[in-house]
């Protein structure tokens, strides 16, 4: 019987042991817009409601680096437009975007529009409950101090 326990007790510990903590905070514009996260050892979704369909939150990071793999999942109809940045580089894309979509350095240009400054791909997929973005690996590259995202749902109410 003790036999069972210790490996009862073994099993337990090496499933919890290194369990994932924040790794990152979500920081939403809108009070009235919810999100959750869900962590495994190495990938997190976030899960967005918006309640209007415009919105915008920030991701800040907490631990010392971001998730593998990050994953946005937008509670929406539609999406008419999503931009998202890093204090480096950002982009805009929609629903029926291409896969590759250009990316666009801060700072060039002083503000004025310019030729991109390259393309990265951005992969997302609408299911019947979420438009799902997995960010690109080159938003959290360079490991940023926090990921910004906004969205506008073309069905927005």
């Amino acid at each position: 019987m003790k036999t069972v326990a210790a490996i009862v007790w073994l099993i337990a510990s090496i499933a919890c042991a290194g369990l994932p903590g924040p790794q990152f905070r979500v920081e939403l514009k809108k009070a009235e817009d919810s999100a959750v996260m869900t962590s495994t050892h190495n990938s997190t979704v976030v899960s967005i409601t918006s309640k209007s369909g415009i919105g915008g939150a920030r991701l800040v990071r907490i631990g010392d680096v971001w998730p593998t793999r990050l994953t946005i999942r937008l509670h929406l109809k539609g999406l008419e437009s999503l931009r998202m940045e890093n204090g480096v580089i950002h982009f805009n894309t929609f629903l029926k975007s291409p896969r590759q979509v250009p990316y666009w350095k801060a700072g060039k240009n002083d503000g004025r529009p310019g030729a991109p400054d390259g393309t990265l791909e951005v992969n997302l997929q609408k299911t019947e409950e979420f438009i799902e973005i997995v960010v690109p690996g080159e938003l959290t590259a360079e490991n940023p101090t926090e990921i910004g995202l906004g969205w506008i749902d073309f069905f927005r109410n």
